[in-house]
């Protein structure tokens, strides 16, 4: 299992390593932008809020759910479907009236937890990678950007008539930047709530027996 473990870790960090990096290279960018154009100041100022300064909470909260999810399949069952089949077949037979049916219902009710473990790690790990396309869609914009505006702006320097120019390709790059620095937000709010339409308080069927998971009664 911690081979498993290590491996998702390892895995994982490769990709959000890039996050941090990706944001900080865009943020480097902004800042020489607005050596030569006034109008980059407000995609500089924008992306401020979406500087990532490590990955190494992220990695964990990650890493951790996928964790949480494997221990969970683990104890109950990494094929749930294979795993309530075999629990309906068990509560039709002899078990039902047996005193092991508390067994019976707490691997179900297990197995509803894994199931929702299970999808809460996706919808993070999926957020994570639209974060990820969406600091690398700012990252390589703005090195394209960086380059037009700062021969655009040594080129204003001796003709004067390129300022223009300097100031729409300015205003390109803070537009572009302000647009992904909204997605950002965006991108999690679609996740919870697809998490939300996905799971939420959703209940698990298992023959005709309809499981909500863990209850003291």
């Amino acid at each position: 299992m911690h081979a498993r473990v290590g491996e998702l870790h390892a895995g994982r960090e490769r990709r959000l390593s890039e996050l941090a990096k990706s944001s900080k290279g865009t943020q480097a960018n902004l800042a020489r932008a607005k050596t030569f154009s006034w109008a980059a100041m407000a995609g500089g100022l924008a992306w401020t809020v979406m500087v990532v300064p490590s990955d190494e909470d992220l990695d964990r909260a990650v890493v951790g759910w996928k964790e949480l999810a494997y221990d969970c399949g683990e104890v109950f069952g990494h094929d749930t479907g294979l795993v309530r089949e075999a629990v309906a077949a068990a509560w039709a037979g002899p078990a039902m009236d047996a005193a092991d049916a508390r067994l019976v219902e707490f691997v179900a009710a297990g197995v509803h937890l894994a199931e929702r473990v299970r999808r809460l790690s996706d919808a993070l790990s999926d957020t994570v990678e639209d974060l990820a396309r969406i600091h690398k869609v700012a990252l390589v914009f703005s090195i394209a950007s960086l380059g037009a505006i700062v021969g655009a702006g040594i080129a204003a320097r001796f003709n004067p008539a390129l300022r223009p120019v300097v100031e729409l390709l300015g205003s390109r790059l803070s537009a572009v930047t302000i647009v992904c620095a909204n997605l950002a937000p965006a991108a999690a709010a679609a996740a919870i709530a697809w998490y939300r339409a996905a799971d939420a308080s959703r209940t698990t069927r298992i023959g005709d027996r309809e499981i909500s998971g863990f209850s003291r009664s």
